[in-house]
């Protein structure tokens, strides 16, 4: 089988997340086809001109489409990510400020 240049078109460096996200799209939409062939041909197998059918769909285009999205998910990712610990940050700050405005029975043992 022919080597697949899809991984370098959208991985520009190991450092790359959000290529690395697209490739991990790439992989998901080519397993769906290469499942839903095989229940189509009833075959473990798929040929190597049925794989191709998938390789010819993957243009500049629909690969730009595949980072766009992996770019949103990584931005709403962190976003998350932030969020969630601003609420920890947040958390503890308010804890912190309250065991200062009011002692607790451990400041009245000290």
């Amino acid at each position: 089988m022919p080597y697949s240049d899809v991984y370098d078109r959208l991985v520009k460096d190991d450092g790359d997340i959000s290529g690395q996200v697209a490739y991990g799209i790439y992989k998901k939409l080519k397993r769906e086809f290469v499942r839903k062939k095989q229940s189509e041909l009833g075959v473990t197998i798929i040929p190597n001109e049925i794989l191709e059918e998938f390789y010819a769909t993957q243009t500049d285009y629909t690969l730009e489409l595949y980072q766009k999205h992996a770019k949103r998910l990584t931005r709403e990712f962190l976003d998350i990510s932030r969020n969630n610990g601003l609420i920890v940050n947040t958390t503890r700050n308010t804890r912190n400020s309250r065991m200062l405005s009011s002692p607790s029975f451990w400041y009245g043992v000290l």
